[in-house]
């Protein structure tokens, strides 16, 4: 028969581009993945620049007793809290990476 191969995969010939669309499953490896990302972007908030414009950058600033905002309180308790983890998310950074550049993605 006549082939209408248009791009991705056709079934009469087989012929095939090796291009496939890139779905993102739900799996433990996403969901780490993402949740690196989330980390990496608090990581990267500058205390003195944007948080202290919006109280987040110490507990002793906040205007009002920590016991009336619980949850400011437990978001500064967050944010500093990621600070220390500056090692840790730098080496998994370096180990996804190379993950993704060794496995293409999976």
């Amino acid at each position: 028969g006549i082939c209408d191969f248009a791009g991705e995969f056709c079934e009469s010939c087989g012929k095939d581009d090796g291009w496939r669309e890139a779905k993102m499953g739900f799996s433990l490896w996403n969901l780490f993945k993402a949740g690196l990302l989330m980390t990496n972007s608090v990581m990267i908030l500058n205390r003195r620049r944007f948080l202290a414009k919006h109280g987040l950058d110490d507990v002793t600033n906040m205007p009002v007793d920590p016991q009336q905002r619980p949850l400011q309180a437990q978001a500064i308790g967050l944010l500093q809290a990621v600070s220390y983890l500056k090692f840790p998310v730098i080496c998994l950074n370096c180990l996804t990476i190379i993950f993704e550049m060794l496995l293409g993605g999976a």
